[in-house]
């Protein structure tokens, strides 16, 4: 073969190596391409108890078990990493972030968003089992506390996750962040219940402080006495049940709140 036809053999090849190498290499930097950077959380443990204690209360969750759970995860760690993946102060997968509330695994190292998704999946957890014991083994092991004869049951390999979590929960029940958050909720909801009344359909309404009532006769009057109590106890029977479950049906949060 002549010099000249060697070399436009040549320059094919290079034409075509370059054609194929390009979107090759392309394609590679985009895959390893790192996440945005996470500025590093200043945050104190004592801060992230608060926060761990305003999430729970806000999503109906026992602000001592998000504790616990926060404690066993992570020791409140923030910048946590599991061999599986798991990012966080409640040691998120990036599957369940992404999956359950459309929050990319690079936010997870943010732990107000981190909290915020561990306590509202946890109280989901909650919601689906009705057994703290069962929800807590979903949220270590996954979905396979549901057997294959169909029944539910811890998943032995998260038996001893679940007794720490128990344990840890009895611990915090007397922590004072607790004890402060349950005793301001019970004393707004007092608050609420001393200011509102409910009107036949057992919808909360404000009532005027002073009624003005007609002038009637005796034999009415004992008779209206008799039908507000009857109707006082309907009153504290309604309320009782509405507050009852008030946190019993928590939405799938929306993507705005993260």
């Amino acid at each position: 073969m002549k010099i000249p036809a060697i070399r436009s053999c040549l320059g094919s090849l290079k034409r075509i190596n370059a054609f194929v190498l390009v979107p090759m290499l392309a394609s590679m930097l985009l895959v390893v391409q790192p996440e945005p950077a996470w500025a590093k959380s200043s945050l104190s443990q004592a801060e992230l108890s608060r926060l761990i204690v305003e999430e729970a209360m806000e999503a109906g969750v026992e602000p001592e078990l998000a504790l616990a759970v926060a404690r066993v995860e992570s020791n409140f760690d923030p910048e946590a990493l599991s061999h599986a993946g798991a990012r966080g102060v409640m040691q998120i997968m990036p599957a369940t972030a992404r999956d359950e509330f459309g929050v990319p695994r690079y936010r997870l190292y943010d732990p107000q968003t981190n909290i915020r998704i561990g306590v509202r999946y946890l109280r989901q957890l909650l919601d689906r089992y009705d057994d703290e014991a069962l929800a807590l083994s979903h949220y270590n092991g996954g979905s396979r506390v549901r057997q294959k004869d169909g029944t539910l049951a811890v998943i032995p390999a998260t038996r001893d996750y679940v007794n720490k979590v128990l344990a840890q929960k009895a611990r915090y029940a007397n922590h004072s962040l607790v004890l402060a958050a349950k005793q301001g909720r019970l004393e707004q909801r007092n608050r609420r219940l001393a200011q509102a009344d409910l009107d036949d359909f057992g919808t909360p309404v404000t009532r005027p402080s002073h009624r003005v009532l007609h002038p009637v006769s005796e034999a009415k009057t004992a008779s209206w006495v008799a039908l507000d109590d009857e109707r006082s106890d309907l009153v504290r029977a309604l309320k009782s049940l509405k507050f009852k479950n008030q946190y019993r049906a928590i939405s799938r949060p929306m993507l705005d709140d993260f």
